[in-house]
Parts: structure tokens; C-alpha cells; sequence
């Protein structure tokens, strides 16, 4: 019998596209009070490595977490079932981009981000140098609009009204992402998950605009975080531009096969030479449905998987407090048996 593969085996063979038994796996999910926590994460993220078997772990910290690095101020929601809500906008006027481009020039990482690396710290003693880890990062845009109280509407007119400062603004915001990147590395992530929220959409922008105005900084994150050989880039959202993962050094491209308008899992590999991130449905089968829905959709999902498949939720299952652990674990038997 052969030796079971081990995860950053099973991972680094399906980057390559080799043939599996099984595509590697792994779920997440924003845990909207664990999150707040540095210890409490850490702890619900290795019971959930732990108990589903996960190939690679991505850490899931709070949507906030870099705005509030850079002086934006957000709480829990009380209902503990979506995320942060905004107490203070970081920019009100145009002098405010220049105080967060002071913050964002200097060298050091602000506590909130410290904390951060202290989950992966903790993680990665308890599950040693074997399993994957990826760090969670958002594009410079996405912070930028967390910065301007979650308003994508206020980046689009920033940037059309003053696209100047607006390169200054991102590209300090891309440094300081980098080395928050940079520093997640020297801790033992084996790459960043590059979340590029809601804003790689034909929604937000075209393509062409995009790849001019807003790509050259998630270009710039990416490469101060060269030395992670398990990159991820994430456009949230329906109607993505696919295509833009292939202007990014990164591993994989993870994406919502479900979400109207973008590529399914056959179209992808078609496409690009990418691992492909994806595959389950957020909601159904783990939030809803039966236990034998969720098995006979492991099946499925099995049977439909192609060499470089990453098998893993469209985007997060949230709140992961409302998973149904059951269904979670009779989808992976359907897909592992």
C-alpha cells in the first residue's frame, strides 16, 4: 500500500496537475467573535484543521483588520453574525490620505497586525512544517475602501477626482501590505491569500480600467510576497475578470464558480495553468440542506474534479458558527471515500 501523501505533498501535486485520488482540501469561514481574539482564533482555526483534516489552512482574520492598522475604527457586530461594523471612518477629506500615507511609509507593523502574526505563529507550532499555510491579505483597493467607511463608491470617485494622490495613497498601502506579506513569511506562511474584494468586477470597473488603474498595486503586494510558493489571488464577486490571475505571480486563482457570470471549474482549466481554488458551494450543503444532500454532493464533487483542483468553498462560509458540522463531514467522506 502506498504511504499517504502527505498535505504539502498532496498540495505542491496539484499545482503541477498531476493526477489525485483526490483533490487537497481545505474550508474557512469568518468566525465573527473568535476573530476579535488572537487566542480564540488560533484555537478555532486548528479545531477545524483538526477535525476535518484539512491539506492547507488559510487564516481568516476579521475583513477590518489592515484599515485598522492604518487608523480606522471598527467593532463587532452585535448580532455576531456578519462583519465589523465602521465606528470611524480613517477618511473624511483629502488631508486625511496624507496621514495614512504617513502610516502606511513607516516600517513597523501596527499591533493589530502583530496580533495577527501571533495566530499564525501559534498555528504553526501546533501543526508543524507539513501543512500549508496561507495568510490572508486585502488588495490596497479593498483597504482603501475600508478606509473610507467600506464605500466602494467613495474609491471609485477618489480616483476618478483625483487619480494623483489616489497612486500615492495605494502605492504606500501596497508597501505596507507587502511587508505585513513579507513578515507573515518569516513566520511560516507558505503564501498569502490576496483577497481583492468586490473590486475585479465587471461591477466595479472593465477590465481594461481595471488592469490601468488598480492592478499594478495588487502586482506590487505579490511580489513582495515572491518567496511564497502557495500565492493565492481572490477577486470576490460575480462577474470577475478571470483573466486577470494570469497577470500575477501567483500559484492559484480562487474564485466563485457559482456566482453568476464567471468561468466554472472546466472553462478554468481551459483557461489558465493556475491551480484552481473552488468548488463548493458556501451556503448549500454546509449551512443548509441534509447530510446525505451534502455525502451525495462529495460524490459529485469528486467525480467532477480535474488535475489542479483545490477543492475548497467558492468564498467564505460565514458565519462559520452556523456550519453544519455534520453536512461539512459527509461531504468530505463523499469526496475522500
Amino acid at each position: 500500500m502506498a504511504e499517504p501523501m502527505l498535505p504539502s505533498e498532496r498540495v505542491k501535486a496539484a499545482l503541477a496537475r498531476q493526477d489525485l485520488d483526490r483533490p487537497p482540501i481545505s474550508f474557512w469561514g469568518h468566525d465573527y467573535f473568535a476573530e476579535w481574539f488572537p487566542t480564540k482564533l488560533a484555537a478555532s482555526t486548528l479545531a477545524a484543521a483538526g477535525g476535518y483534516g484539512w491539506d492547507w489552512i488559510k487564516l481568516h482574520g476579521r475583513l477590518s483588520v489592515l484599515a485598522e492598522s492604518l487608523g480606522a475604527a471598527f467593532r463587532p457586530h452585535p448580532s455576531g453574525e456578519t462583519h465589523p461594523m465602521v465606528l470611524r471612518k480613517r477618511v473624511e477629506r483629502r488631508a486625511d490620505w496624507f496621514d495614512v500615507i504617513d502610516r502606511a511609509e513607516r516600517t513597523d507593523l501596527d499591533t493589530v497586525l502583530q496580533e495577527q502574526l501571533n495566530v499564525l505563529r501559534t498555528v504553526r507550532e501546533a501543526v508543524g512544517e507539513d501543512m500549508p499555510i496561507v495568510q490572508t491579505v486585502f488588495s490596497p483597493a479593498s483597504v482603501a475602501g475600508h478606509l473610507l467607511g467600506r464605500d466602494q463608491n467613495a474609491v471609485r470617485r477618489w480616483l476618478a477626482d483625483d487619480p494623483g494622490l489616489m497612486s500615492r495613497v495605494l502605492t504606500a498601502i501596497s508597501g505596507y501590505i507587502g511587508r505585513f506579506a513579507q513578515a507573515a513569511l518569516a513566520e511560516g506562511a507558505d503564501g498569502v491569500f490576496h483577497a481583492i474584494f468586490l473590486y475585479a468586477t465587471s461591477d466595479f470597473m472593465s477590465e481594461e480600467e481595471y488592469r490601468q488603474t488598480l492592478l499594478p498595486y495588487d502586482q506590487a503586494v505579490l511580489e513582495q510576497a515572491a518567496a511564497g510558493w502557495l500565492n493565492i489571488v481572490h477577486p470576490c464577486g460575480a462577474r470577475i475578470h478571470f483573466d486577470l490571475a494570469d497577470a500575477l505571480p501567483v500559484a492559484a486563482l480562487s474564485w466563485s464558480v457559482h456566482d453568476h457570470g464567471n468561468p466554472d471549474v472546466d472553462e478554468a482549466h481551459a483557461r489558465t495553468d493556475k491551480g484552481l481554488v473552488t468548488g463548493v458551494r458556501r451556503d448549500e450543503y454546509l449551512l443548509t440542506g441534509t447530510p446525505q444532500e451534502a455525502y451525495e454532493e462529495g460524490l459529485r464533487l469528486r467525480a467532477a474534479s480535474v488535475p489542479g483542483l483545490m477543492l475548497s468553498p467558492d468564498c467564505s462560509v460565514s458565519p462559520w458558527t452556523r456550519l453544519r458540522s455534520d453536512n461539512l463531514h459527509e461531504l468530505l467522506r463523499g469526496v475522500r471515500d
